[in-house]
């Protein structure tokens, strides 16, 4: 019995797939050969995005030198609309002798999927030291978007939607309103919940190095594979809001909290935490203005250093955009400004939007401390 059972299970250590294609091996009459199985490549989705263009053309320039043949093994590979000055494109068919200039990169525009392609780049790297890249290793960081797109939630639909803020085609908010009231290049920028770093990658774009304050781990994921993938100088935090402020992670040139404040269970300790990171603070969210009248919640009262303040609270959700804890509270958009106008800050609004069916009046502004605190921007 203890031999049967031995036999039995050196028989079956693999999973049922594997053990049925090992015994149709041992059936076939050449049972010598590899049996053709499906691959999995990890590129497939990001394949079919319109935004591959524009991926592909960042990689290009990252590469060194200033020029790249492409060896393409079909007319359908990725390359085939990037072809011009900088990037000339040859047929190839993993065994022609290749003919590059001495500072031309060489990317095989194609993924090796046998034995003999990896052979054929083999040599290819002898023969070009340094400068031989292949489709996957290029393309490679942005699956890692596509994988976290089919696995957890963003706010918008499509991969390319995503792709399109990641690249700086769109902004995702008014930052560039922001912008042209308070010039983000080279700026230090704290950036509170970040979500899916649409926003983050904005920020970047115009200039500014950011660091993130998250306090959902699905969030920091996202913004941290879309920061690696793009290459953005961005630093990720996990961290609750409450819990940061200038003793903790120094003085910034920008507090940016765009749709978070309304999240606190404790408004006043964020309030004040955002005074204490820096002279220049932007703020949007939605205010208690306007609120649906057959709202079952009532309005409160809150004091803050002997100031009233107009709030409405609210029951948090559990979703990825929402806050970590059981309540927030909206403000009246007239009571949150004077917040930051009893700490010295000058107040220039940049949207009031109308209220909606489900929510009060989207209120952003940027506040300005008219006496800078000491010390600048520290991180």
């Amino acid at each position: 019995m203890n031999l049967l059972f031995r036999l039995a299970q050196a028989a079956y250590t693999r999973s049922p797939q594997a053990n049925l294609r090992r015994l149709a091996q041992k059936l076939s009459p050449n049972h010598a050969a590899p049996m053709q199985a499906d691959r999995y490549d990890p590129l497939d989705d990001l394949l079919q995005c319109r935004s591959l263009p524009a991926l592909l053309n960042l990689q290009l320039k990252r590469l060194p030198g200033q020029s790249a043949l492409a060896l393409a093994v079909d007319d359908n590979h990725a390359l085939a609309s990037l072809a011009g000055s900088k990037l000339r494109i040859v047929r190839w068919n993993w065994q022609d002798e290749v003919s590059a200039a001495p500072a031309e990169n060489v990317v095989v525009a194609a993924t090796p999927t046998r034995p003999e392609h990896w052979q054929a780049i083999t040599r290819l790297k002898k023969q070009n030291p340094g400068r031989v890249f292949t489709l996957p290793e290029l393309l490679l960081p942005f699956a890692q978007i596509t994988l976290l797109k089919s696995k957890l939630d963003y706010i918008l639909p499509s991969v390319d939607d995503a792709l399109s803020y990641y690249l700086g085609e769109r902004f995702f908010g008014p930052l560039e309103e922001l912008n042209a009231r308070y010039s983000l290049q080279g700026k230090r920028v704290l950036e509170f919940g970040p979500l899916d770093a649409f926003q983050t990658a904005g920020l970047v774009h115009l200039g500014a190095k950011v660091d993130c304050i998250e306090a959902r781990p699905n969030n920091a994921i996202k913004t941290r594979s879309a920061a690696e993938a793009f290459g953005w100088p961005v630093r990720i935090f996990l961290d609750d809001f409450h819990n940061a402020d200038a003793s903790k992670y120094g003085r910034y040139d920008l507090a940016f909290a765009h749709g978070v404040y309304y999240h606190s269970i404790e408004p006043f300790v964020f309030l004040e935490n955002l005074a204490s990171l820096a002279d220049n603070i932007f703020v949007g969210g939605y205010c208690a203005d306007g609120w649906p009248a057959d709202d079952s919640e009532t309005e409160v009262r809150l004091e803050h250093e002997g100031a009233t303040y107009r709030a409405h609270p609210y029951v948090e959700a559990h979703s990825y955009d929402a806050g970590v804890n059981a309540y927030g509270y909206f403000f009246h958009s007239d009571d949150l400004a004077q917040f930051f106008r009893r700490k010295g800050y000058a107040i220039d609004v940049i949207s009031r939007l109308p209220p909606t069916d489900a929510s009060g009046v989207y209120f952003r502004f940027l506040a300005t401390r008219s006496q800078p605190a000491p010390g600048g921007a520290q991180v």
